[in-house]
């Protein structure tokens, strides 16, 4: 597999697993990450609240 195909490999399986993907300039996730390296993939997902220890 060549780089281009492995760079494109998450994107495929996210697609074809029908999760939205929203491709975005060069460098804007590290603008917005603050990261001091460069950043290719960033997710973002709903959590469950914690479960709540019950007293019994």
């Amino acid at each position: 597999m060549d780089a281009a195909t492995a760079d494109r490999r998450p994107y495929q399986e996210l697609n074809d697993a029908q999760v939205p993907v929203h491709p975005v300039r060069a460098g804007l996730l590290r603008k917005i990450t603050g990261a001091a390296k460069p950043v290719d993939w960033l997710a973002v997902a709903h959590l469950p609240a914690p479960a709540q220890a019950s007293d019994s």
